[in-house]
């Protein structure tokens, strides 16, 4: 089986497109940081709805944008790489973290605020960039064509008007694209 095989490609769908496990709650303990302290690691991706035939994902990054804020919305991203924050977090229990979740739920909802506001800023070259990808793909081919058009008349202008065709949707679609909240990690500092 390949990755495009539709049993494959259907697993991966549910669990992208599953609630379950996007979120977590976690300890850590850091001299520097007092006890108490709320940090929130967050994951977006970016979302660009199109038809499939348009194949944007060579143009659109697949990596995650990784955000780390603070209460005061702070980004500490930078600062603390998701590999050094990994080993420095212990799980909390599900007890003791169903019984934290509810008097944190307002620090943590202006957090994600936090995030998304950053995230928003990162959306744009990320735009961008692919956009001049777009660009550099069809431009090119669609001015080869229309020269070699002049000399061969075999070259019909159905065949120039699908390359504009893709270049037009590719561009609206990447305009539209937008960066979805995939899963946070709200840390209590120990």
């Amino acid at each position: 089986m390949g990755w495009e095989h539709p049993l494959v490609s259907g697993i991966m769908e549910s669990v992208t497109s599953s609630g379950l496990g996007k979120a977590a709650l976690a300890t850590m303990s850091v001299k520097a940081l007092p006890a108490g302290t709320l940090l929130l690691e967050a994951l977006f991706t970016v979302h660009c709805p199109a038809p499939e035939s348009l194949q944007l994902s060579r143009f659109l990054p697949v990596s995650p944008v990784r955000l780390l804020v603070d209460l005061k919305g702070k980004d500490l991203s930078a600062t603390l790489s998701h590999e050094r924050l990994n080993d420095m977090c212990s799980n909390i229990r599900r007890r003791t973290a169903q019984s934290i979740v509810p008097q944190i739920r307002p620090q943590v909802e202006t957090m994600v605020d936090h995030a998304e506001g950053y995230a928003a800023k990162q959306l744009e070259p990320l735009k961008e960039a692919a956009l001049a990808r777009v660009r550099t793909l069809f431009q090119p081919e669609i001015s080869r064509l229309e020269a070699l058009r002049k000399k061969n008349p075999a070259i019909r202008d159905e065949e120039i008007a699908f390359f504009r065709a893709q270049l037009a949707a590719s561009e609206t679609a990447i305009s539209r694209a937008n960066l979805a909240l995939e899963g946070v990690r709200v840390i209590v500092t120990a």
